[in-house]
């Protein structure tokens, strides 16, 4: 719901400036009330972002040679950036990113044994939502570590269907043996 919270309090605070224009398009009395200093304090922080930023959710583009490339500089994940842009207090797990969308339809409820999906949190809170949230998608749940080990689990990441998975999906036992292989 703070996520909802902080749209509302942007969206208000562009339709009181809006409002203040010679040339407005409209007239929002109200808005700049129901925004508040944390409205336009949200509003300056996304417009003080470059406008040609990467695309933080999914930084992919494709190359030269017809496969992806991460837009992103080496060694940071969209979660870390994503991270970073949240207001203080914020609940944050990168979760639902690691299967392309035919695993994810194949893959739930498989069996013998269920196929994992891979997030990554810092919050045991977020953990303990997104885990039944996995669950109830018919996937096991495997904490690939903290919003630092979010790139792993981002396309073209060790732990991800499009990068070092290869389009395989792993059990739970298996997930654990890559995780425990990569902390050697």
């Amino acid at each position: 719901m703070a996520g909802v919270r902080v749209t509302a309090k942007m969206t208000a605070a562009a339709r009181a400036r809006e409002s203040e224009r010679a040339d407005r398009l409209f007239d929002d009395p109200w808005a700049g009330s129901l925004a508040g200093d944390e409205g336009f304090d949200f509003l300056a922080r996304e417009e003080a972002l470059p406008p040609d930023r990467p695309e933080a959710s999914n930084p992919v583009a494709l190359n030269d040679g017809g496969g992806f490339s991460r837009t992103l500089p080496d060694g940071v994940s969209a979660g870390s950036v994503i991270a970073r842009m949240l207001s203080p207090g914020a609940h944050f797990v990168k979760a639902f990113g690691t299967l392309a969308a035919e695993s994810l339809a194949t893959g739930a409820n498989r069996s013998p044994e269920r196929a994992v999906l891979f997030y990554a949190t810092d919050d045991d809170k977020a953990a303990s939502v997104v885990e039944r949230l996995i669950s109830a998608a018919g996937f096991d749940p495997v904490k690939a570590g903290g919003v630092d080990q979010a790139i792993r689990i981002e396309m073209l990441g060790d732990l991800h269907d499009y990068g070092g998975l290869k389009c395989r999906m792993v059990t739970v036992e298996q997930a654990r043996a890559l995780l425990a292989r990569s902390q050697r």
